[in-house]
Parts: C-alpha cells; structure tokens; sequence
C-alpha cells in the first residue's frame, strides 16, 4: 500500500483477496512438490506457507533493496510522474487511467505521434530523439498530461491500438465482466445448475492440455454433507443422529 500510489498521494486499500490468492498458489507448489518427492522417494513431507512469507516474496524486489540500502519509499514526489512520460499515467476526460509502457521509443515514437494526431512533434527539437526526450521531459509530460485530459479512455484506446502503441487503460471490473477475452478463454466459466444468483465464476488459473476440468458449483451450505462423509468412516445413521442432536455435529436442513 505504501509503494503502489501515486507520490505523496493517499494510500488505496488493498485488493480483497490479493494475499490469500498468491498464499494458495505457493501451497499448491509446495503440495505438488511433495507429492512429486514422495512418488520418487515414497517419503512424505510436511508442506507449509504463510501470508506474511507471500507478502514477503510478492515485494522481494523492494525489499531486497532495502536490504542494500536502496529504500527509495519515503523519496517519492509527484515530479516523479514526470520522469518518465513515456511511461507513466495520464487521466482522460471520462475519468479514466491510461498507463503508458513505451519502452522502445525509437520504434514506437513516430506511430505515437501519429495516434495523438501531433504530426509537428515529428519536427519538434525538444523531442527530436531519446536524449533530447529525456532532458525536456516535464515539458513533454505536461502536453501529453493536457493533450491525453482532452478525450475519453475509449477515443484514445482506438487510436492507439490502430498504431500499436504499447499502453493499457485501468480497468474497472465492468471493464473486466465484459471482456469477451476471458470468456472465450474460459478465464470466466459457467456455472453448473444450482442455487446460485450467477451464471459465471472466475477459473482456477491452471490448464492441463487433454484435461477437462470440472464443471464448478456453488459452495455446500455449513452441514450439507455431514451424514455423507460421517457414513464414509463408518457411522451408523443413528450415531450421526445422536451426534447431532448433542451438538456434536451440525446438520443443514
């Protein structure tokens, strides 16, 4: 929170989900890699992770860093935006982020200048090559800063795209449920029949080519399965009724 905002800005709370969601992915590696030893060694193993290790690892760069003495996160000013014009955020007029990622400027400047319809830029000497972009580079912020305010997310996203300019708009998750990529690439999944109030849930992250996976379905209510995995170690339908009535176990209805 304290590095991913603008400088000097207020800080945005995190993600929901954002630590739980790698933490997962790191056990899965662990359990899988176990699994591996144990078919190989037919030794087994205690796997485990943590939150705090997956925060850890997620900012390893900034933190390695600081282990060096490069902590740079107190340092920020908003000058910083303007540092890199080429690659950093400019607002639209609908409110909108667009972030620029123009990391090879020499084969992407002319299209760029092209999708801003700035054609005199060509000859501008303040912009005329890398070098002279870099020393009269708030000067080029502030333009594009103005030049970026003056229309919409999606009139730019058009003419950027028509030079294939490398860049991307912030998404907002109307953005991201409607983006057919995800459904075509089963990113976004149906739902089997059930109880639940929606048609698609979000796919786990992995494919196995060949592999089906399964069709997902709304979580099981708190006691929904308990007679069934009780009946699995052996008890009699009259235990787990006294195991129920005592409290012992609960029971959806």
């Amino acid at each position: 929170m304290d590095h991913v905002r603008r400088p000097l800005g207020a800080h945005s709370i995190s993600a929901p989900g954002m630590g739980d969601h790698a933490t997962c992915m790191s056990l899965f590696g662990g359990i899988m890699a176990a699994l591996y030893r144990r078919e190989k060694t037919s030794e087994g193993a205690h796997v485990y992770t943590s939150l705090l290790a997956n925060g850890a690892w997620s900012h390893s760069m900034l933190i390695q860093g600081g282990l060096v003495g490069f902590d740079l996160s107190d340092q920020a000013t908003p000058d910083d935006l303007k540092a890199t014009p080429l690659a950093t955020m400019y607002e639209t007029s609908d409110d909108r982020t667009l972030l620029l990622c123009i990391l090879n400027p020499v084969k992407e400047w002319a299209g760029f200048i092209r999708a801003l319809g700035s054609p005199a830029w060509a000859s501008e000497p303040r912009f005329a090559d890398p070098e002279q972009r870099v020393a009269n580079a708030a000067d080029l912020h502030g333009l594009l800063a103005d030049l970026f305010r003056n229309d919409t997310a999606n009139h730019w996203r058009e003419r950027l795209d028509a030079q294939a300019i490398t860049y991307s708009i912030a998404s907002n998750i109307s953005d991201v449920i409607n983006d057919e990529q995800l459904y075509a690439n089963d990113i976004l999944t149906p739902m089997s029949e059930g109880p639940q109030l929606y048609a698609h849930t979000v796919n786990s992250p992995i494919w196995i080519k060949g592999v089906e996976k399964t069709q997902p379905v709304a979580a099981p209510d708190v006691g929904q399965h308990t007679d069934a995995v009780l009946s699995e170690l052996g008890l009699s339908g009259a235990e787990i009724d006294a195991l129920v009535r005592a409290g012992t176990v609960g029971r959806s209805a």
